[in-house]
């Protein structure tokens, strides 16, 4: 493939079109015709298949430039979209890994860092919506294969958002895995 587009290129993909349809399927009609008719309709069918042979050859060319350029940009968009997939996911693991860090030392402070978190959560869930499917972000807080356990858990409150938070750092790892 070249890296440019020349008026030889062109001349060379319309004359194979052109060769092809004037020598097809679309040539017969018109060369029974031209047997059974006298000289002016032999002219005016062979000019008619002349311009069908023209346009057709130039619609071929086109279309199939026109279906390069369509799947490229298909690529390019998907392309784009994993990216920012991947963008979005890796803030999240960021921001989620602040929620595994943060200490609570009591109630008042727990009910914060829940309220925090939960709002947290929906807006991930808000996020990433127009992104992933609604299985992949169902799953998101889906049960691990392990049960986890946490020596330095407040109380059983703190625990269980401690596990929601591991639970979600590992569903976004995977899912930057599968993106990537």
């Amino acid at each position: 493939m070249r890296d440019r587009s020349t008026i030889t290129d062109f001349v060379l993909a319309f004359r194979e079109k052109w060769l092809a349809a004037m020598t097809g399927g679309l040539s017969v009609p018109f060369a029974a015709l031209a047997a059974w008719a006298d000289n002016q309709y032999a002219k005016l069918t062979f000019a008619a298949l002349a311009f069908a042979g023209v346009w057709s050859a130039a619609y071929q060319v086109w279309k199939v430039e026109r279906e390069r350029v369509v799947s490229l940009e298909r690529q390019l968009a998907d392309r784009a979209t994993k990216e920012q997939i991947l963008n979005a996911l890796d803030n999240l693991i960021e921001q989620t890994k602040s929620f595994w860090r943060r200490r609570v030392a009591s109630d008042v402070e727990l009910a914060e860092y829940a309220a925090q978190f939960d709002a947290f959560d929906a807006s991930l869930r808000s996020m990433l919506s127009p992104l992933l499917s609604s299985a992949e972000i169902g799953a998101l807080n889906a049960p691990t294969s392990s049960p986890l356990t946490f020596s330095h858990a407040f109380n059983t409150r703190h625990n269980q958002y401690l596990v929601r938070v591991e639970m979600l750092l590992q569903r976004l790892s995977r899912l930057v895995e599968r993106y990537s």
